[in-house]
């Protein structure tokens, strides 16, 4: 190639470059000033980076406290100085999780410490935290026969209709389309679902087996995505023999848990090799095809077919994966 050729080519480039970033640099200025503008036009977009208030920071301000019965403390003047605060029930679960750790024991300082639960007006929220007091107790494999109790009471206090109102009421504040009757009503039941697997699992804790099983395959079967219940009816079908049905059942947990199950990569091996002559060959397409039917793509993929409008424009694309 001719010596003046090597080097218009990469002048021409280098322009082109130039004056894409020069267009840029034009369009960001212009996006500023107009930013600037509307905010002037529109005050309350003052308040879009407002800072966090008093009341948060001193609730977040206790997750940097590493001792246990010093962030107890915190967490306790917390709320003798901000009892108003929408972080009041967070404050008071972070203080039952903590009570249960410090004094695994101690029934009479868990059931202090579990008291602010009755207190709750709304039946809803109740029910919630009488959920939240049996799972932790459930997790902990302490005080069972409370467990239950607490499971059993959010069971009853978790009434369809205060539910689906209760809901419609938090996507309005949200100024979010309020779900059909027909969608509310599943959402109920998935809740409900979730709610009476908490009660199943116990029940599997306290060798009432029979029971558990029952409870945890009507909610196994009203929603597969909850994980606890998969785990619950893993654990029956292994201890029947039963693993070509306990390693579907743990495979649906495991795409499930998430961080509920650390130990899911090895179960679901072991189960695996037991069913396949010792092989682990073929697990990772299982894998991959079981997440497929619990998470199908919403997106229907279809292969490009050229039309006669089609032109000779060339279009960018440029996608962004989110990190997270």
């Amino acid at each position: 190639m001719n010596n003046r050729y090597k080097f218009v080519i990469p002048i021409s480039v280098i322009l082109v470059i130039a004056l894409i970033l020069f267009f840029i640099q034009i369009h960001h200025h212009r996006e500023v000033s107009q930013n600037q503008q509307t905010e002037k036009q529109d005050p309350s977009r003052e308040n879009d980076s407002q800072e966090p208030s008093p009341d948060q920071s001193a609730f977040y301000s206790t997750y940097a406290i590493r001792e246990p019965e010093e962030r107890l403390d915190a967490l306790k003047e917390f709320i003798g100085d901000y009892p108003e605060s929408p972080q009041v029930w967070s404050a008071y679960r972070e203080i039952f999780k903590l009570t249960i750790e410090i004094w695994p024991d101690d029934r009479g300082k868990m059931l202090e410490s579990a008291a602010p639960a009755e207190t709750v007006e709304n039946i809803i929220d109740k029910s919630s935290g009488y959920q939240f007091i049996a799972k932790e107790l459930f997790k902990a494999e302490i005080f069972l026969d409370d467990a239950e109790n607490y499971a059993s009471k959010s069971i009853s206090f978790l009434d369809k209709d205060r539910f689906i109102e209760n809901q419609k009421r938090n996507i309005m504040e949200n100024e979010q389309p309020v779900p059909s009757d027909a969608e509310m009503n599943e959402e109920y039941l998935k809740e409900m679902a979730e709610y009476r697997t908490t009660l199943g699992r116990i029940y599997l804790e306290k060798g009432r087996v029979s029971e558990g099983e029952e409870i945890l395959q009507e909610a196994y079967n009203v929603d597969p995505l909850i994980a606890q219940a998969a785990i619950g009816l893993a654990e029956i079908a292994e201890s029947r023999g039963e693993n070509t049905k306990a390693l579907d059942y743990l495979t649906t947990a495991a795409l499930t848990a998430g961080y509920e199950m650390e130990d899911a990569r090895s179960r679901i091996e072991a189960l695996y090799l037991r069913t396949h002559e010792g092989s682990l060959d073929g697990m990772e397409t299982m894998l991959d095809a079981a997440y497929r039917r619990l998470f199908p793509n919403p997106v229907e993929i279809e292969p490009y077919l050229p039309t006669d409008a089609r032109s000779g424009r060339v279009v960018l694309a440029e996608f962004f994966t989110g990190a997270g």
